[in-house]
């Protein structure tokens, strides 16, 4: 991790999965001497940081889609608020110390992810995801009041 120091991280079986197959692969292409979880496949060195970037780079290039290594952190953090983690466990995987840069990477999250945690979504077991969208459509179907009408909503 960041800093060099060694922290307990969690992944998903499919990519804990993806980890091992490389780590088996590693073996075969890293040199004795290779510390680092990732090497260069040609020279068996670790792979740096620049290595890292040059890496994306040249995906960047093919794909026609700007990536860096660091939208990855920025979107999986993301994607963890918008799921419900909670910012301290988020933190704790993201290795974030500081709530404020943890809330400085989170900033893009959406805000519809706070539907299922709005009042009503429990009422007659209602799906928050379809109650959510049900009342959106509601709302942009009902023009039968005039704007400033105390009767709408």
């Amino acid at each position: 991790t960041k800093g060099g120091a060694w922290e307990e991280k969690r992944f998903t079986p499919p990519v804990a999965e993806i980890l091992k197959r490389w780590i088996r692969l590693r073996k075969r292409i890293a040199e004795p001497d290779c510390r680092t979880l990732f090497c260069n496949t040609i020279t068996g060195k670790p792979l740096t940081r620049d290595g890292l970037r040059a890496n994306f780079y040249r995906l960047s290039e093919r794909s026609g889609i700007k990536v860096s290594p660091h939208d990855f952190r920025r979107g999986g953090a993301c994607y963890a608020a918008e799921k419900g983690c909670p910012d301290r466990i988020g933190m704790m995987q993201g290795g974030w110390k500081d709530h404020r840069q943890y809330q400085h990477y989170t900033r893009s999250a959406e805000l519809k992810a706070v539907e299922k945690w709005l009042p009503g979504n429990d009422i007659n077991g209602a799906d928050p995801v379809a109650a959510g969208s049900a009342f959106r459509e509601c709302e942009l179907m009902d023009d039968s009041a005039p704007r400033g009408d105390p009767g709408r909503t």
